[in-house]
């Protein structure tokens, strides 16, 4: 998987080298910067201009997780996700936050 925030998507490279674009239902990547695959394999991409972390479902099904609006990330530039599938990012403004 690669962060294209220049193009507003997530990309998957298969092994034979050949790019495509990972489509999603419910949620319009901006400026993508970091992504993680949880246990389930549910993917989370950090969203620098969307002050979000988008969760993509199997199927394409994406939406928010944790605060959105005036409650929103600040920047948000990396995601990890642990083995209790809890996510967590980080972001320019210097926080590391757990998303439950």
């Amino acid at each position: 998987l690669v962060a294209d925030s220049g193009g507003g998507a997530v990309r998957t490279v298969s092994p034979e080298g050949v790019v495509s674009t990972l489509r999603t239902k419910g949620a319009v990547l901006q400026s993508p910067r970091g992504i993680a695959v949880g246990p389930e394999g549910t993917i989370y991409v950090a969203d620098a201009v969307l002050g979000a972390v988008i969760a993509i479902k199997a199927g394409g099904d994406a939406a928010p997780v944790g605060p959105t609006g005036k409650e929103a990330l600040g920047r948000p530039r990396g995601v990890a996700v642990d083995g209790k599938s809890r996510v967590l990012v980080a972001d320019l403004d210097g926080r590391v936050l757990r998303l439950e």
